[in-house]
């Protein structure tokens, strides 16, 4: 921690990174108190940030400014999306190194890619050898990269010590989340965990008990409570120790794989050696589940979870909160310091509580919005309170008007939840031969370039679309976003907190405003005619922003 701040050179090195010659409004300002807070030593500043305030080029240049004050630093900037990974890297490529998952690099040697069996025998054979694999030709320049990179949250999660490392000298300075209203859902889903003796045909090869070892295991977590959410207090004793012994007999199969391979050098069939090294790799994968299960990451047991089959047929177990000792395991721990921004924080309060972060290590930062009210209004239409039961006939009616009204003025979209929904718009609206049913990114954004009148009828172009300028000046909200009560994870985690469910639905609700105003220069216009925002305004009003509400017309 620095304990004095030169503040006026700190704004000089503002001005002389900036990559621009002027500023977006706010941009200054946020930049000037997001360093602050970071050389005061703050763990996690929160920056909500609306669209058009250029998010990126504030992370840019706040990395660049504590680069030249401190004279070394590393930071690295995380997404959800690869779009945007790929616009960070498109636009700063001068200073800027990205890694994506292995699968985005091809093979040489036309394998599954890298460590998969057809890569090991090739390795194996000496037909390849590792230093020409494009994957790690790129993670190891990823890795010794000194400055800035740019990586997706879901590999940063799942990346080993040896690429980000969690302790001295090597920890990262700074993290910046980007997108980070999505990292709550992003770290659930590369926590969950999926067993299927499928994923484990190699150690079925080796260890001729593993079947029935397996199977027990399995009888042991099918006989589980009925509740669909559990701890894993509710395992016996004795059952706990089977899997402790479970994971035990999987590191002797490793050892034993590993000295076998040693022994053997270059005196065995191909296929021998690929089946030992992809049995050593599979031993390593259920071990690390196991152990999560057996509680070596948690105290007393306490960790909520919901199980349900997986879509083949194995068991997944899915945590019930991100606010756990392993959150800081695969995300927390691997950096001195974070920065989480986003458009759509939903709260400052709740944001953190859904990531166990404590008040007093957290900074908040709130950034007007840059666009004038008047180019992103949100007109709320007070007719009807849309539920399951609604008649799709008399959503059509609201929706036709407003088509009738904007018919003229471009394309539209029409965010509609479900498929179903959209179906039905278009079977029963006057406006059909200019819609179209889609959630195919290609076919949407080829839709609205070639055209000037067209409709597209989604439920999955909340998020992650640019239909900036011409590409879309209006858009319908034509249900309030609630998540799907009928999804297991989503009523066992609605029972644990309902704030955590509004504020989903607020944080879509929000994302789906966004999407036809993306710059100070563009303008659009919402209409959400759905009255049950009422409901959410009435009752979780601190989760909305004060620029959001501001654009509201009632």
């Amino acid at each position: 921690m620095i304990k004095s701040i030169n503040m006026s050179l700190l704004e000089t090195l503002v001005i002389k990174n900036f990559p621009y010659s002027t500023f977006n409004s706010g941009q200054k300002e946020v930049i000037i108190d997001a360093c602050v807070s970071i050389l005061n030593g703050t763990k996690h500043t929160i920056i909500s940030a609306p669209t058009g305030v250029g998010k990126s080029v504030i992370a840019i240049t706040i990395h660049k400014v504590l680069e030249d004050y401190k004279k070394e630093f590393n930071t690295v900037i995380l997404t959800t999306t690869k779009g945007l990974q790929d616009q960070y890297k498109k636009d700063f490529s001068n200073i800027l190194l990205d890694i994506k998952g292995k699968n985005n690099y091809p093979c040489l040697k036309n394998t599954q890619g890298y460590s998969s069996p057809g890569c090991i025998s090739a390795l194996s054979s000496k037909s390849c050898e590792k230093f020409k694999c494009p994957y790690l030709i790129a993670r190891d320049f990823w890795v010794n990269h000194e400055g800035v990179k740019t990586t997706n949250s879901s590999y940063f999660l799942k990346a080993p010590d040896s690429i980000i490392p969690t302790s001295e000298p090597n920890i990262i300075d700074l993290c910046i989340i980007d997108e980070c209203h999505e990292i709550d859902k992003v770290i659930i889903e590369n926590t969950t965990l999926n067993f299927n003796i499928l994923n484990y045909k190699h150690i079925v090869q080796v260890y001729k008990n593993f079947e029935s070892e397996y199977k027990k295991f399995e009888l042991i977590m099918n006989n589980l409570p009925s509740e669909c959410y559990f701890t894993f207090q509710e395992i016996s004793d004795d059952n706990k120790n089977f899997i402790n012994e479970l994971v035990a007999n999987l590191s002797t199969i490793k050892e034993s794989c590993e000295s076998r391979l040693e022994a053997y050098d270059n005196s065995v069939a191909l296929q021998t050696i690929v089946k030992y090294k992809m049995c050593i790799s599979e031993c390593k994968e259920l071990s690390n589940m196991l152990r999560i299960l057996t509680h070596d990451f948690y105290n007393n047991n306490i960790f909520k979870w919901v199980r349900t089959t997986a879509e083949d047929g194995g068991i997944k177990v899915i945590p019930l909160s991100s606010a756990t000792k392993l959150t800081d395991l695969v995300l927390f721990n691997k950096a001195k310091q974070f920065i989480h921004m986003s458009a759509t924080i939903g709260g400052f309060e709740q944001y953190c509580k859904n990531l166990g972060l404590k008040h007093e290590n957290c900074v908040y930062i709130e950034v007007e919005n840059p666009i004038h009210k008047d180019k992103r209004k949100v007109i709320v239409n007070e007719t009807l309170q849309i539920n399951y039961k609604t008649n799709p006939k008399d959503i059509v009616k609201l929706i036709d008007n407003i088509i009738e009204k904007e018919q003229h003025n471009g394309n539209g979209v029409i965010h509609t939840v479900s498929f179903k929904l959209a179906q039905d718009i278009k079977q029963y609206s006057k406006f059909r031969n200019r819609m179209i049913v889609s959630n195919n990114r290609s076919e949407i954004l080829s839709k609205l370039e070639k055209s000037n009148d067209s409709i597209i009828l989604s439920p999955s172009v909340e998020t992650g679309y640019d239909f900036k300028e011409d590409l879309a000046r209006w858009q319908i909200i034509s249900k309030m976003p609630y998540l799907n009560l009928g999804d297991l994870y989503v009523s066992e985690r609605l029972k644990l907190s309902s704030n955590w469910y509004a504020r989903e639905t607020v944080l879509r609700l929000i994302q789906a405003s966004g999407r036809v105003t993306r710059g100070v220069n563009d303008f659009g216009i919402t209409y959400i005619i759905d009255r049950n925002i009422f409901n959410l305004l009435e009752k979780h009003f601190e989760m909305f922003p004060e620029w959001y509400l501001e654009s509201l017309e009632i």
